[in-house]
């Protein structure tokens, strides 16, 4: 793919995942402003209160993920076959500017901020609101009994089975949940305890190492410039 079109579509998608974190970063915190997004993702969260914010936190990591880890793949494969310092290697340009010069290198820093760092620190919000939310799980012995609520669920507990009384594969049931902040409902989105998080974990981590690749060839120059420079006499 020549590197034009590979900023092209690097473009479209950082772009669609800046606008979803922002959307959904915005619902978390309680922001009176919306982009739009949860209407495309026909997401319900429009009249999240400050008790369901860890529900919108989850649908933005949901959402936001998969766009996330497209886009630092498709960095990282720029800044490996771009030539030139790290403003070079960042895969967006505006106009003709050169990315080199000192206009260019501000238009690449605040290019880099948004597109890399914000997204970032979102995906890094919605998992710290997330990370101590409770599940709850109903469950009703018998047909005509009253049902019993099982609150205080972490999401990353492997006992759920002997907490519940159900098997171990209730874990692929829709009947956890969200709970409230107040642990009075029990309405809030399905969620599998401890398998969803871990497959969440592993494409942040995924999302991370494509970064990690894209800081690496960003900065080979300056390093191999360094070890020039000091085998010199």
């Amino acid at each position: 793919m020549p590197l034009k079109t590979l900023r092209t579509v690097w473009l479209a998608i950082a772009l669609i995942c800046v606008i979803v974190c922002v959307d959904f970063v915005a619902i978390v915190q309680g922001w009176p402003i919306s982009i739009g997004t949860k209407l495309v993702l026909e997401v319900s969260v429009a009249d999240f209160k400050v008790e369901h914010r860890p529900q919108a936190a989850l649908h933005g990591l949901l959402a936001a993920l998969p766009f996330l880890v497209l886009s630092m793949w498709l960095a990282s494969l720029h800044a490996r076959r771009a030539d030139g310092g790290f403003a070079k290697r960042i895969p967006f340009r505006l106009l003709d500017i050169d990315p080199e010069t000192h206009d260019g290198k501000i238009v690449q820093a605040i290019a880099f901020v948004v597109t890399f760092l914000l997204p970032l620190y979102a995906v890094g919000h919605f998992w710290k609101t997330i990370y101590n939310q409770k599940l709850c799980f109903e469950h009703i012995p018998a047909p005509g009994q009253m049902p019993i609520i099982h609150r205080d669920l972490s999401i990353f507990t492997l006992d759920w089975a002997q907490q519940t009384t159900r098997s171990i594969w209730s874990i692929l049931d829709n009947e956890f949940r969200f709970a409230s902040t107040d642990l009075k409902g029990c309405d809030g989105p399905t969620f599998q305890p401890f398998l969803e998080p871990m497959v969440l974990a592993v494409i942040t981590l995924l999302a991370l190492w494509f970064f990690g690749r894209f800081l690496w060839f960003a900065t080979m120059n300056r390093r191999q410039a360094r070890v020039r420079s000091s085998r010199r006499p």
